[in-house]
Order: C-alpha cells, then structure tokens, then sequence
C-alpha cells in the first residue's frame, strides 16, 4: 500500500479519520480492505432501520445469476421491499464497485431498476 508523506497509509488515514456529522448521525462502519473499516455518519433521518454487514456466500459460483438476483430482492431479509423504500420522486444513489472488482454491474443495474 502506498504510504503518504506523512508516513501514514490511506487506510490508516481513514480508520484514523475524525468525523464532524452531527450526534445525532448514524455510524457506519464498511469493510475496507482484507483487515480495516471505513466508518461513515450518515445525516439523520436517513435511516428507517439498522444497517448490518452482509457477507457473500462463497460456496461456488451462481447458476443463473439474473434469476438468483430477483430472487434474493424479492425475499430482502430485515428490510423492506426496495419498492417500498423508493418512492416516486425520491432521489437515489446507485454505488457500484470499480472494474478491479468482478461483480456483473452490467447484468445486475437493470434488474435492479426495476
């Protein structure tokens, strides 16, 4: 990892960060890299219930990955429907990963946008 001329990495610098959101923001803390976190406020009233981390099963690849992927939003496990969190004219933000991560964006955006 390439270090700052501070000495420091960019992952220390973000585990290390100091937050300025408001108290009543709700943390966030992402996985980072293969041992650190990213931890993020999110503005209050944001948040209609309790983020968790969700780990990927590794058990093998995925069959019919489009059929796999309606599957897993229609029975979202702690949370509403996405149809029921998005209503119309609501503004989103859609976060997907860069190419150095192999994820079908291509084939999941559409599915999702339904």
């Amino acid at each position: 990892m390439k270090e700052s001329p501070s000495g420091s990495s960019s992952v220390d610098r973000i585990n290390n960060a100091e937050c300025s959101a408001p108290a009543s923001a709700h943390p966030v803390n992402l996985p980072w890299g293969p041992d650190a976190t990213l931890g993020l406020e999110l503005p209050p009233g944001l948040m209609e219930f309790e983020l968790d981390t969700l780990w990927p099963d590794l058990e093998g690849p995925v069959g019919d990955y489009p059929a796999a992927l309606e599957g897993a939003l229609d029975a979202l496990e702690e949370s509403p429907p996405l149809e029921r969190l998005v209503k119309a004219g609501s503004t989103v933000a859609l976060v997907v990963d860069d190419p150095s991560r192999w994820t079908p964006v291509r084939a999941a955006l559409p599915i999702v946008l339904r």
